[in-house]
Order: structure tokens, then C-alpha cells, then sequence
């Protein structure tokens, strides 16, 4: 705005080759590229993906306001990243442990079988539990113990699963 409180416009040529009559607020920056020099507006910013591409042919105009919300979406994004590859890291750290636990139990119980992964029930205390035994059939009914005692250490119910090859034959080790 200008000293009279009211927007302040320019004429200028976009990259898309009109010449507009526009606030001045509303360009963001400048390509200097050949084939298409002119000012570039948010909606022909995110079209051109400009930023994204981080092309060198473009200039932006640092000083309007677009660009300190860009900014802040750009850090809050990276907020976002970085918790969820924390969360992640962390989902995979007590995923092997529950694996040890579990293989751990069926040791104890003299079970030949290979605990291959365990997933959580969202908004559950209940797990499933996949593993590979020695016979190509559907056996988790001769597991049942480890399933109790797993399920006792996690407080919760674990449902234990036969891992089913791609040709549809219960998968073995």
C-alpha cells in the first residue's frame, strides 16, 4: 500500500505474455528466462513450479509478503518431516524388540518357528503376529501358548498368522 492507505498497482507483462494492470502485491517474483521474461504471480508460481524446480532463471521479490508465509509453510512442513520419520524410527525400534520378545517366547517354548514381523491394531491393544514354521499348513493352533504368553507381556490380544506365499501355499523356512 502506499502512503494513502490504498493498494498500490503496476503494469507489467507475466511470463504467460499478458500485459496486466495488477497490485503490485500480487507479483511475487521475475524469470528472467528467454523464451518467457516477465513477473511471475503466485497462481503462475505454483503452476510453473518454479521454487520446486529451483530454477535459477528466477528472482524473487523478497520483499513481499507471500513470501514470509511461504516460509513459514516451508518450516512447518519440515516440522511435519522430521516428527514423522521420528515417529517412524520409533515404531521400527519397538517393532524388533516386540520381534525378539516374541521370537525370544517361542525359544522358550521349544517352537520351531520364525517371528517374521508384528503390526499393531490402530486404537487397539490387539496384535498380529506373522511368522514362518517348518510345515506348509495353516498351524497357529499349535502356537497358542505363545500367543498367551506374548499377548500376557503386552497386555493385550495377539493373533498369530501364518505367512501365505504368492502362489497361495502357507510359506515355510
Amino acid at each position: 500500500m502506499d502512503h494513502d492507505g490504498k493498494k498500490e498497482y503496476i503494469e507489467t507483462k507475466l511470463i504467460t505474455g499478458d500485459r496486466l494492470y495488477i497490485s503490485k502485491k500480487s507479483v511475487v517474483g521475475y524469470c528472467h528466462f528467454s523464451e518467457h521474461k516477465g513477473s511471475i504471480t503466485k497462481t503462475l508460481l505454483k503452476k510453473h513450479e518454479c521454487v520446486a524446480k529451483g530454477c535459477h532463471y528466477f528472482e524473487k521479490y523478497k520483499d513481499n509478503p507471500y513470501w514470509k508465509g511461504f516460509e513459514q509453510a516451508q518450516a512447518a512442513k519440515h516440522i511435519r518431516r522430521e516428527t514423522a520419520r521420528r515417529i517412524k524410527k520409533e515404531e521400527e525400534k519397538q517393532r524388533k524388540e516386540w520381534i525378539d520378545t516374541a521370537q525370544k517366547i517361542a525359544d522358550d517354548l521349544e517352537y520351531e518357528l520364525k517371528v517374521i514381523t508384528i503390526k499393531k491394531i490402530p486404537h487397539k491393544n490387539n496384535y498380529i503376529l506373522f511368522y514362518l514354521s517348518k510345515v506348509s499348513k495353516n498351524d497357529w493352533y499349535l502356537y497358542f501358548e505363545l500367543a498367551k504368553a506374548f499377548g500376557a507381556k503386552l497386555g493385550g490380544r495377539v493373533e498369530l498368522r501364518h505367512i501365505v506365499d504368492i502362489d497361495g501355499y502357507y510359506a515355510t523356512f
